[in-house]
């Protein structure tokens, strides 16, 4: 039991659930699910906001993440957390990143940003 607790802890970080190493689809699968786990309690528990807007299929993603129906699922989970980002404790911080990026990029982010606040 002892070995199954350092095998373990070598490749998972017990606080957040993520496995360092993801080489198979299962693997894939939990990283992506824990990761829009945690955006969906910021929203809820942080923000006490829902989110209503169509869940990024994080199957997709695991499976082929270069398919189109993956590329918008992923574009759906950055604009989650981006929006996770100017609304949390460190907004600031990363309104300034944002602020330093070329004009074109800070309209485009900023009409991401408009979606989901």
């Amino acid at each position: 039991m002892e070995l199954f607790l350092q095998l373990r802890s070598a490749d998972r970080d017990e606080a957040d659930g993520v496995l360092r190493t993801a080489k198979d689809l299962n693997a894939r699968l939990q990283n992506w699910g824990t990761l829009l786990h945690n955006i969906l309690n910021f929203y809820q528990e942080m923000l006490d906001s829902v989110v209503v807007m169509k869940l990024p299929d994080i199957l997709s993603i695991a499976k082929d993440p270069l398919k189109d129906a993956s590329l918008s699922a992923i574009q759906r989970l950055l604009l989650l957390l981006l929006g996770c980002a100017v609304q949390c404790v460190q907004k600031e911080s990363y309104i300034n990143v944002i602020k330093t990026l070329p004009y074109k990029v800070q309209e485009a982010l900023v009409s991401q940003i408009r979606q989901v606040i």
